[in-house]
């Protein structure tokens, strides 16, 4: 692991470890916040972060494979993590959340990952934000929010502390970056992210407009959705999995 700089309060960990990225900070430098006063999810979306949450972001190298296949690495390794650690059975819902289903088949949000590519002084970086719900509880959450969350601590009788899953997040990075470069690693990579992918079967919306049937993910990345006999590739957008009809 690179530095680790912590913070009791921070706008954002993400925005921090852009410029440390920036400013050519060693790789797998870690910026993690108890508490963000502005957290930013993917596509500008506000992220929330009640104390009791991992928030943190990690400056990694940036792998020779399609960009688009990062966030979805380090979404499955950290599954397996949790699942091996703490028994936690999260699906992956494209292109960077961890959906842990209830009862009813709906998923509710466990974690989330943005990834955002900068220019160091030696080339291209990756700057890796993780949020995983960890002590903080449903109700800590907005009412708005709350239908869609999952905590640990809502799901173990005993949740963990949060620096051990940083330690686990941190660790999916690394061997997210170590997968991408290796030989084989994406065709790996996919086997692993279409048997986790959440919503297969189910209808889908990409910035609130019907696209088809979740199908599965491309070599690039990309969500494969089914449009009657047409194959529809997703490069970015909004998703929502609709129930089953």
């Amino acid at each position: 692991m690179g530095p680790v700089e912590t913070h009791e309060v921070l706008g954002s960990t993400q925005r921090r470890a852009v410029d440390l990225a920036r400013s050519g900070t060693p790789d797998f430098t870690v910026v993690a916040a108890r508490f963000q006063s502005a957290g930013v999810g993917r596509l500008d979306h506000v992220w929330a972060s009640p104390v009791g949450g991992l928030y943190c972001s990690v400056v990694a190298p940036s792998p020779p494979a399609p960009p688009a296949l990062f966030p979805l690495a380090v979404g499955t390794e950290l599954g397996a993590r949790l699942a091996a650690r703490w028994g936690i059975r999260a699906r992956l819902k494209w292109p960077n959340d961890l959906l842990v289903p209830d009862p009813t088949g709906r998923g509710r949000k466990l974690a989330g990952i943005l990834v955002d590519r900068v220019e160091g002084p030696a080339g291209p970086r990756l700057v890796v934000g993780i949020g995983v719900n960890v002590r903080s509880r449903v109700a800590d959450f907005p009412p708005e929010l709350q239908p869609r969350v999952a905590t640990l601590a809502d799901l173990l009788p005993e949740p963990p502390a949060v620096e051990a899953v940083r330690e686990e997040a941190v660790g999916a990075v690394r061997a997210s970056v170590d997968l991408l470069a290796s030989a084989g690693g994406t065709a790996r990579l996919l086997e692993r992210c279409r048997r986790l992918l959440f919503g297969v079967g189910r209808p889908a919306l990409v910035d609130g407009r019907p696209m088809g049937i979740l199908r599965s993910v491309a070599e690039d990345g990309a969500l494969l959705l089914a449009d009657g006999p047409a194959a529809v590739h997703i490069y970015a957008g909004d998703l929502t999995v609709l129930e089953a009809q």
